[in-house]
């Protein structure tokens, strides 16, 4: 998707051409890295960082308004912070009765879940009021939202369970909201990717 001349994208998990972007990533100095590289082939100041953590919606708040100080609109926004499988049972699955009676019973790890489905519903709660108080563009839109999902969202994998619970969420809750808000000028759409990037894959 190109960004036209003066768009401006709010993307999250970005530190990994055309218009203005708002990279939102927890790695600060990644993320202003790649601002600062932005800068520099455009000439101009077209790129600012922001560090933020996706839960906490509060900090993907504070990311928009530095945002809307600086370039005021915003036009799409990508959710697409996000990690690979960690392990959800520590430890793993036994191997046999005794060795299961020898372990503690623990909570689950949900890392993946909160960061790949509660991280971008956050991301689109806030793009969402963001577009709703912004008047239509050109083509007649508010703002266009972009979630990152993945073919896992329709395929179970049994490897990663919890990337793809999160990634099924994802599909579901872009198919609902897609039809919703297309009566408010809103579009909602999500990209599908088979192969987590490496950054994704190693965690950085």
């Amino acid at each position: 998707m190109a960004i036209k001349k003066g768009e401006v994208a709010f993307i999250t998990g970005a530190a990994s051409g055309h218009g203005r972007v708002v990279i939102v990533d927890l790695n600060e100095d990644a993320g202003k890295a790649y601002a600062e590289e932005l800068n520099k082939k455009a000439g101009s100041a077209v790129a600012i960082s922001a560090k933020a953590d996706t839960t906490k919606f509060e900090e993907q708040l504070a990311a928009y308004e530095l945002a809307k100080e600086k370039f005021g609109r915003i036009d799409y926004v990508f959710a697409n912070a996000g990690i690979a499988e960690l392990p959800w049972l520590t430890p793993g699955p036994a191997r046999s009765v005794s060795d299961a009676l020898s372990q503690p019973i623990t909570p689950p790890n949900l890392a993946t879940v909160n960061i790949d489905l509660i991280g971008q519903l956050n991301t689109a709660a806030l793009a969402l009021q963001i577009f709703e108080r912004q008047e239509k563009n050109e083509l007649g839109l508010r703002g266009k939202l972009i979630l990152t999902a993945s073919v896992f969202g329709y395929y179970p994998c049994a490897s990663m369970p919890m990337y793809a619970t999160a990634k099924a969420g994802i599909v579901n809750f872009m198919r609902s909201a897609a039809v919703f808000f297309k009566a408010r000028d809103v579009t909602v759409n999500c990209s599908m990717c088979y192969i987590p990037p490496l950054s994704l894959r190693s965690g950085q």
